[in-house]
């Protein structure tokens, strides 16, 4: 609006000046936007990392205490949190492919805190000669 106001008052050097002002602010707002979305990228994909590491380690632990026949009730539980986990997990991961990042990370967030609630139930399905020193 500045470089508009200028050209109205006839001062085309003024008008100039404040375009190339307003085309620098823009360029500079494009690459923090740019660098901004990367850092989203890159902390989504590392969310989705850990969640599917979470996701990976709390399966075996259920297969573990599947073959040392648990108790149906904690199996339950466990096998119930882990799909709710799953879920969130390719929530995250089709978020990431819209890049929607900050939901991708939200949803993996979620998934590996759920498994890390259930993380002391997982344990104590561990066969015990497993446990042993």
């Amino acid at each position: 609006t500045h470089a508009h106001e200028a050209v109205t008052a006839r001062d085309y050097r003024l008008a100039l000046s404040h375009a190339l002002d307003s085309r620098e602010r823009a360029l500079n707002a494009a690459a923090q936007a740019s660098a901004g979305t990367a850092a989203a990228q890159s902390a989504a994909d590392t969310a989705i990392s850990v969640a599917t590491a979470a996701v990976a380690a709390a399966k075996s632990a259920l297969q573990a205490g599947e073959a040392a026949h648990a108790p149906a009730r904690a199996l339950a539980s466990v096998q119930t949190t882990l799909a709710t986990a799953t879920t969130d997990l390719q929530e995250a991961r089709t978020a990431r492919g819209a890049k929607n990042f900050q939901a991708a990370s939200a949803a993996a967030h979620a998934a590996t805190e759920q498994l890390a609630a259930i993380a002391e139930d997982l344990n104590a399905m561990t066969p015990a000669a497993r446990r042993k020193r």
